[in-house]
């Protein structure tokens, strides 16, 4: 992604570019979703409640499981897509 980021940077113009960055973010944001759902179904007691949550809840409970990044992370990602 910072290779893309980079290039977008230097090409403003490239739309197949920043649409391809986009698309891996999309790609990635949804896979590791679904990975942190299988997780917490896999360690948590009652799988079943996992399948029902809410995306927000579902976040949640894995930042309590300890499944997160540091906070200032996601702030600086944002940062970068700004201009886009």
């Amino acid at each position: 992604m910072a290779v893309g980021l980079q290039a977008a940077q230097v090409e403003h113009a490239n739309d197949l570019l920043r649409d391809g960055v986009f698309q891996r973010y999309k790609y990635t944001y949804e896979l590791s979703w679904k990975m942190l759902k299988r997780y917490l179904e896999m360690t948590l007691p009652p799988p079943e409640e996992v399948d029902g949550t809410s995306f927000q809840t579902l976040i949640r409970t894995g930042s309590e499981q300890g499944c997160s990044f540091p906070v200032g992370t996601s702030g600086s990602i944002i940062g970068r897509l700004a201009y886009l």
